[in-house]
């Protein structure tokens, strides 16, 4: 993927901006703008993935220990 995106910025250096380097400068840096919100919206979704998982991680965890416990106590006749 670095390999792509590093091609295609080379594309826009050679396409005869070396006249205009402002112009070249402010399309790079929309392309790598671009990409750093892209990046940033993915690292949203996996945080958010993460934090689901550990919720419901945690639930089985309680969830689990509430049966253990309720299995315990039958188990031991109390009621």
């Amino acid at each position: 993927m670095d390999n792509d995106r590093d091609r295609h910025y080379q594309g826009i250096i050679r396409k005869g901006f070396a006249h205009a380097p402002a112009r070249r400068d402010a399309i790079l840096r929309r392309e790598l703008e671009s990409d750093w919100r892209q990046n940033q919206v993915r690292g949203r979704w996996i945080a958010r993935l993460a934090i689901a998982l550990l919720l419901v991680w945690l639930l089985a965890i309680v969830l689990g220990a509430g049966w253990l416990v309720t299995a315990a106590m039958r188990y031991w006749g109390q009621p």
